[in-house]
């Protein structure tokens, strides 16, 4: 069954070292300098939106901006919004698995296929590839990738912050934010060529959210 996929993207920023009394009087400085900051990184597109909130230790809240990207988000988000949160997810996530495996539903060393049969022809992006296609060099893995591997980012994904243009482009081409169901976002990684790091080898990277 297909399911709505929601990324998102949220910054929460917690106050210590100072008294609640000095957070009540004093004026958040650069309150004007951290919304533009916001909202320029947004209007560029690295996150389709940003909620940036700042609390006092009782809960009251001192700041509190939203900027969203029409080409990625409609909605505004608030302090009352439900969202999928990349990075933190990830402790979730990987606590369902084991849960799962504790009730003899799946096992850590399956195969990602198994589950995701669209990853059969994964490639691998040859070392001695050059900043441009991503085309050139392409391999097979050296082994099949198990769910083992993406609870340990031991699977060849990444995030587009690599040390190979063409896969930093390959990502971004992907437009992975965009994807609005589970199958149009496996669809769309099947396509990518894997690191060149290969399966086995650790790199951070997108692999927690194929295992969500």
């Amino acid at each position: 069954m297909k399911s709505v996929l929601f990324i998102s993207c949220c910054l929460a920023f917690g106050l210590s070292g100072c008294s609640s009394e000095v957070a009540k009087t004093e004026p958040l400085v650069g309150r004007a300098s951290v919304d533009v900051a916001v909202d320029e990184v947004v209007e560029r597109g690295v996150f389709p939106f940003l909620y940036v909130r700042v609390e006092e230790f009782d809960g009251d809240v001192v700041y509190e901006h939203a900027a969203i990207n029409s080409e990625f988000a409609s909605r505004v988000p608030t302090g009352e919004s439900w969202m999928r949160i990349w990075s933190m997810s990830k402790t979730v996530t990987i606590a369902t698995i084991l849960d799962l495996e504790e009730d003899g539903i799946l096992n850590r060393s399956d195969l990602v296929t198994k589950y995701i049969p669209e990853f059969s022809d994964l490639r691998v992006l040859s070392t001695e590839a050059e900043t441009g296609s991503c085309e050139v060099g392409l391999s097979e893995p050296s082994r099949p990738i198990t769910i083992e591997d993406l609870l340990n980012h031991n699977d060849g994904f990444y995030y587009p912050f690599t040390a190979y243009d063409c896969l930093n482009e390959a990502m971004k081409r992907a437009r992975l934010p965009d994807a609005r169901y589970s199958d149009s976002l496996i669809d769309r990684i099947a396509e990518l060529p894997l690191h060149p790091s290969g399966v086995g080898e650790h790199q951070y990277g997108i692999g927690t959210t194929v295992l969500g």
